[in-house]
């Protein structure tokens, strides 16, 4: 159905339904703090029937990726630099996930500026992916 299946992914090349699918992905772990893959496969397969196992599996594990990689970002500088590196971590997270929304980008990099600011962080090394990008 989709490019990354019969070759490997490049998201600078997706089609504009799997940014879509992935920005609605990214969009629903970050707004319920919930960034496991049941529930981000259960958002998409709910909103997108027509997906199979396989791609459930994999936006699942891109989101969880985008997911990390801002939270790294954000703990890669002191707390108290944190809101001034926003700009700069656009680009790099920009770079990493081309298929972003100015939405998702927004709250992926706030959120956690947040979190981190008032110590309520959530620990996402138990269920995270290794690595930030993903040869599929």
């Amino acid at each position: 159905m989709f490019g990354f299946q019969s070759q490997k992914s490049n998201v600078g090349t997706l089609l504009s339904e799997e940014r879509e699918i992935l920005n609605c992905g990214l969009d629903s772990a970050l707004q319920s703090g919930d960034d496991s893959a049941a529930a981000i496969q259960k958002v998409l397969a709910r909103r997108y029937p027509d997906l199979i196992r396989e791609e459930l599996d994999v936006y699942s594990r891109i989101c969880k990726s985008a997911v990390k990689f801002g939270h790294d970002l954000v703990n890669s500088v002191p707390a108290q630099d944190r809101s001034a590196q926003i700009p700069i971590w656009q680009v790099a997270t920009l770079a990493e996930f081309p298929w972003l929304s100015d939405a998702c980008l927004e709250l992926l990099l706030t959120r956690d500026v947040y979190h981190s600011e008032n110590d309520t962080l959530p620990d996402l090394t138990a269920n995270s992916i290794p690595g930030y990008g993903l040869t599929l």
